[in-house]
């Protein structure tokens, strides 16, 4: 176990990073990747006369140390959630009523004893490290449930023929009372904080103090990044502070990963991306997508205070977002040729001033490249315009 221990923590830190970056292009392979990694170590246990379970808990270690493990989980959530109802009922199936209320007394009183042991432990180890006494008591009183881990070490344990299946209901039973009564201690978390105050202020002491953790808030969301939205970013940064990049690009992930912008690799779809990037609390949200499902949720799930900005792909695509209430949508393709045929009469009606159209034009161009914020090919911008009539 301890070979495998160290080959996962070995292939997490230099391993895992480049082969998802060589997969996460394609979403079929990095899905695969990461299905293949997980049975890999489900084989080697079984190799090494180890259960399954630690295996693939310790594939489940590594994968969550490489930065795709957001766009990971939401891969595999519909299998994990197939597995998960196939495991809970396949140990209800082994368990008959009369054994999961054979030792109901024992479960109830052990429960107790577990659940108030559990928050003092964790309330005096988060208490020591000086945290505030509300985080001390959030914290605790959110971890006092039995883990559902423990049920998987109980059937192994039934599997292997070192205790009964009695045990193994009085091990759900636990687990059934302790989740649901944790369920409404999590739910009702700060009502119970602000009603029990005058006891745990006398762990406060002035030294004691929260981390701040990073919350974006009136910030930018970035949508994808192409040659349209690259060149807004550091007028976001200015105007808005901070700027969320979603893309399941991993080159953007690569190319900022140094940069004053955020990157979160992934798919916009996914509703924890959505929330990690904190989309509902965004200043600006802007997409470079032409997908209608994507910017349909972007609009969707915009604060209605932020100005929502997006792409389509047809005039009529983007006339349906205007009406699900973007702000601004930009057709590349269609403004382009609008604009070229604007510069066509200009020229026809008047060339002098069709060339000191153009001049500003290439003016904006330098700027820009000077500024970091866009590149031609040739990494600057041509300064001649050729009037020649």
């Amino acid at each position: 176990m301890g070979a495998i221990g160290v080959f996962s923590y070995i292939a997490a830190r230099y391993l895992l990073p480049w082969l998802f970056r060589q997969a996460a292009g394609d979403r079929e392979t990095f899905f695969i990747l990461g299905i293949a990694w997980a049975f890999l170590f489900i084989f080697a246990s079984e190799e090494l006369n180890l259960s399954i379970e630690v295996g693939a808990f310790l594939a489940g270690l590594s994968l969550a140390q490489v930065q795709y493990t957001s766009e990971l989980t939401e891969r595999v959530r519909p299998i994990t959630d197939l597995f998960m109802v196939v495991f809970f009922s396949s140990i209800g199936l082994r368990i008959a009523a009369d054994e999961l209320l054979l030792y109901w007394q024992e479960a109830v009183i052990a429960s107790a004893v577990l659940m108030i042991g559990n928050f003092a432990i964790m309330f005096f180890l988060i208490n020591y490290e000086d945290f505030t006494p509300e985080t001390s008591f959030l914290g605790s009183i959110n971890m006092v449930q039995v883990s559902e881990f423990s049920l998987v070490v109980g059937a192994l344990a039934v599997s292997q023929g070192f205790v009964g299946e009695p045990i193994l209901g009085y091990l759900s039973l636990m687990a059934i009372l302790t989740m649901s009564l944790s369920t409404y201690l999590i739910k009702y978390n700060h009502q119970i904080y602000d009603r029990t105050k005058p006891i745990w202020d006398r762990f406060d002491s002035p030294d004691k103090k929260d981390v701040e953790l990073k919350m974006y808030d009136n910030h930018a969301v970035v949508i994808g990044l192409d040659e349209v939205t690259k060149p807004v970013l550091p007028a976001l940064k200015d105007r808005v502070g901070d700027v969320v990049i979603v893309d399941r690009n991993p080159q953007t992930a690569d190319e900022f990963a140094d940069s004053e912008y955020d990157v979160i690799y992934g798919d916009f779809k996914h509703s924890e991306l959505r929330k990690e990037a904190g989309l509902k609390r965004a200043a600006v949200v802007l997409s470079s997508s032409v997908q209608s499902e994507i910017n349909q949720i972007a609009i969707r799930e915009a604060n209605d205070d932020a100005i929502v900005i997006v792409e389509a792909g047809t005039v009529d695509q983007a006339l349906d977002r205007y009406e699900e209430g973007a702000h601004y949508v930009t057709i590349p393709t269609v403004l382009t040729g609008l604009k070229i045929r604007a510069y066509l009469e200009e020229y026809f009606t008047g060339r002098e001033g069709f060339f000191e159209t153009v001049r500003e034009d290439v003016k904006r161009l330098q700027a820009a490249n000077e500024s970091g914020s866009y590149l031609t090919d040739g990494g600057k911008a041509t300064e001649e315009v050729n009037t020649d009539e």
